[in-house]
C-alpha cells in the first residue's frame, strides 16, 4: 500500500510538471508569433515532448492558448482594489513595466499577437471580459459602467499595440511616470465621466 501511495504521488509529481512544461513552452511561442503559425507540434517540441501529449493534457490548441493566459493572469486582481480615482494610474503601472520586459509570461504580449484571429479571438474577448472588464465596471459609479470599462480597455491595447508591437519611437521612449501623467486624465475620463482641467488638457499636448 505504501509503494502505491509513493507511485501515485509521483505520477502526480510528473503530470504537474509536464502540465508547466508545456504551458510555460505555449506561453514563449504565443509571444514570439501569431497564433496561426503556433501549432501544437512545435509546443511540444518546445517543451521536448510528443504532441499527443499536449492533446492528452489540454485537449485543444484553443484550450491551450486560454489556459497559458489564465495560469498568469491578464491583469493583477489588486489592480481593481483601491479608490476609482487612481484605477487609471494603477492600471498603467501594472501592465507597462511588465510589457517593457518582453517577458514571455507576459499575457498582454500574447493577446497583441492573437486579436486578428477568428478562432482564439472570441474565447480571448470572453476572457478580456472576465479578467478586466467586468472587474473594472463594478467599480464604475457613472453611467454605462461596461461601456466606461471597455473604453479603457481599448485604450490600453491600443498602447500596448504601438508602444511595444509597433514599436514606436516616440512611446517607447517616454518614461513611465510621464506616460502616466499623460494618460491618466483620459483613463479618469472614462471611468469617472469629468473632463480633464484646461490646465490638465494643455499638459497632455506640451
Amino acid at each position: 500500500m505504501s509503494d502505491q501511495k509513493h507511485s501515485s504521488r509521483k505520477n502526480t509529481r510528473d503530470s504537474e510538471a509536464t502540465r508547466q512544461q508545456i504551458l510555460l513552452a505555449a506561453r514563449a511561442l504565443f509571444s514570439q508569433d501569431s497564433y496561426e503559425r503556433v501549432t501544437v507540434r512545435k509546443i511540444a517540441a518546445r517543451a521536448g515532448i510528443d504532441a499527443a501529449l499536449v492533446i492528452r493534457y489540454f485537449g485543444s490548441k484553443e484550450e491551450l492558448f486560454l489556459s497559458a493566459l489564465t495560469s498568469v493572469g491578464i491583469c493583477p486582481s489588486n489592480v481593481f482594489e483601491g479608490e476609482i480615482t487612481t484605477l487609471g494610474e494603477r492600471m498603467l503601472n501594472s501592465q507597462v513595466p511588465e510589457w517593457d520586459k518582453h517577458d514571455p509570461n507576459d499575457p498582454m504580449l500574447i493577446i497583441m499577437r492573437t486579436l486578428a484571429n477568428p478562432d482564439a479571438s472570441s474565447s480571448l474577448r470572453k476572457l478580456l471580459d472576465q479578467d478586466i472588464v467586468q472587474p473594472m465596471a463594478m467599480l464604475i459609479t457613472a453611467s454605462s459602467p461596461q461601456l466606461r470599462a471597455e473604453f479603457v480597455l481599448s485604450q490600453l491595447i491600443g498602447l500596448a499595440v504601438v508602444r511595444n508591437l509597433l514599436r514606436s519611437e516616440a512611446l517607447s521612449a517616454i518614461p513611465l511616470e510621464q506616460l502616466t501623467e499623460m494618460l491618466n486624465p483620459v483613463f479618469q475620463y472614462y471611468l469617472e465621466g469629468k473632463v480633464p482641467t484646461s490646465e490638465s488638457a494643455a499638459d497632455l499636448v506640451q
